[in-house]
């Protein structure tokens, strides 16, 4: 899980969801989404208010998780594992192997609409990972 802040002070999150959930701003539910498999990935932007502007949902049927976020000049960058196949918001990828592997999302912040998503993929399985606009770090073990 993870939040960063833009000069506006608006708030973007990104984590993980299973099962039904509602997502709701101010109390007022927005709407329902419902995982496709064990967990999924979810990312929204909040106004300095609290009010939901947009949630978006990656999703397959194993394990899929948003782990980091930075914002630039050139988007909002999303980290995070998939394992199988998954569709990372509008892209569908498949793990080599099945295996867990990685991907960057580039959203745009003003609609969390999908720039473009790379994926990483070893035999081994990702333990760490750390991302900015300009460098993605990682170690695999295994």
């Amino acid at each position: 899980m993870d939040v960063v802040t833009d000069v506006a002070g608006n708030a973007y999150v990104t984590g993980d969801l299973s099962g039904t959930i509602t997502i709701s701003s101010g109390g007022t539910a927005q709407g329902n989404t419902t995982t496709a498999g064990a967990q999924d990935v979810l990312v929204a932007k909040f106004a300095t208010d609290g009010t939901l502007l947009w949630a978006k949902h990656a999703y397959g049927p194993a394990v899929d998780v948003g782990l980091k976020l930075a914002l630039g000049p050139s988007g909002l960058a999303l980290t995070g594992i998939f394992t199988g196949t998954a569709d990372l918001f509008g892209t569908v990828v498949n793990a080599q192997g099945g295996s867990t592997d990685l991907f960057v999302a580039m959203l745009d912040p003003a609609d969390g609409q999908a720039q473009w998503v790379r994926t990483v993929s070893s035999p081994a399985t990702p333990t760490r990972l750390a991302a900015s606009l300009f460098c993605l770090t990682g170690k695999w073990s295994g």
